[in-house]
């Protein structure tokens, strides 16, 4: 049944009730003993991913969504020999995701791919309204993406009764004990940072979501997921370093605000980074001939003096390295940065 399914049913015993309702509703409220007796939240990953929960992961496209929940997948199930998972794809196509199948497949059989390329969705959800009955605790059901499922396009509110319906099969199985993801876009709305952050969807779907999480990448290795909402002790961004020979999340941790700013900043300022590194590739520069070097490159032509300056100083240490040079060191000097094995050193 569905949360609201009843509220305008007759109770077979109305007319008990209509005695004495508040006493009955006393009867009805959870004794000390039966809440000491609820279940506890169990975490999947320690503050970031919860068992028998709803969570919802939102990206611009191309990002990585499919690739990171796998990765995912992969750490969750090689940890927990009793847990199984469902990847059900109706965005990609097994041909799009076969090289990485193949990798996921081999290293875990207890991860299952179901795609549109053999299963229709009707069939896909006669075959779960069949699981309504089953014990799903040791399963994780992940739907990519949440579009490919409603019929009608997710802002329109036209979309609110498939939306819905959607979510009672959700609840049907979370209900029966089973972990539900789901991966779903941003709006090509930009914000202050020119990047695509807003969930594209009606409130409804955040309002049925347990916990949700906005993910970026800050580069071929690691995952971001920023938490939006929670309803469990979830950590507010968590990192994940991504092996791609693998297709798997290696370790997890935290990263402070001020640190995935930077990610969220860097982003937007690749191309000047790009620039500035291929720049420094000729030697070191002194920053006047640096800032007239990168304002002769056509994008950044109009672009300020002082901006230029604060972006270099911003990357510093990062990126490029710079020192006080001159008789009086009073001079900006930067110079190339190169990364080896054994880490990064000054060229």
């Amino acid at each position: 049944t569905t949360e609201n399914e009843g509220i305008n049913k007759s109770y077979k015993g109305d007319d008990i009730i209509a005695k004495n309702p508040l006493e009955m509703l006393e009867c009805e409220a959870f004794t000390v003993d039966e809440i000491a007796s609820l279940k506890d939240i169990k975490m999947l990953i320690k503050g970031f991913l919860p068992h028998n929960h709803i969570t919802m992961f939102y990206a611009p496209s191309n990002i990585g969504k499919t690739t990171a929940t796998m990765g995912l997948l992969n750490h969750i199930l090689k940890k927990d020999d009793d847990l199984h998972a469902f990847y059900f794809d109706y965005d990609n196509g097994a041909n799009t995701m076969k090289k990485h199948l193949v990798k996921v497949v081999q290293n875990v059989s207890k991860f299952k791919y179901v795609s549109f390329d053999k299963t229709p969705l009707t069939k896909l959800f006669t075959i779960i309204k069949g699981m309504y009955s089953s014990d799903l605790s040791n399963h994780i059901f992940v739907f990519d993406s949440l579009q490919h499922f409603v019929p009608t396009d997710l802002s329109s509110t036209k979309a609110e009764k498939d939306i819905k319906e959607l979510f009672a099969h959700f609840k049907h199985l979370r209900t029966n004990g089973a972990t539900i993801i789901l991966l779903s876009h941003t709006t090509k709305e930009k914000d202050d940072n020119g990047k695509e952050t807003t969930f594209r969807g009606l409130n409804v779907i955040k309002d049925n979501c347990d916990n949700m999480f906005y993910l970026t990448r800050q580069d071929n290795t690691r995952y971001v997921f920023e938490c939006q909402k929670s309803r469990a002790e979830i950590l507010p961004i968590t990192s994940c370093m991504y092996n791609h020979s693998d297709v798997l999340i290696e370790t997890f941790g935290t990263i402070s605000t001020k640190e995935f700013n930077q990610i969220i900043s860097e982003e937007k300022n690749i191309l000047f980074i790009d620039t500035v590194v291929n720049i420094l590739k000729s030697g070191n520069m002194i920053q006047k001939d640096l800032t007239t070097a990168i304002k002769d490159v056509d994008d950044f032509s109009q672009m300020g003096i002082n901006g230029i300056i604060n972006l270099l100083k911003l990357y510093a240490g990062k990126h490029w390295l710079i020192k006080k040079t001159g008789e009086r060191l009073n001079k900006n000097t930067y110079s190339p940065m190169v990364k080896v094995d054994s880490g990064i050193f000054k060229k």
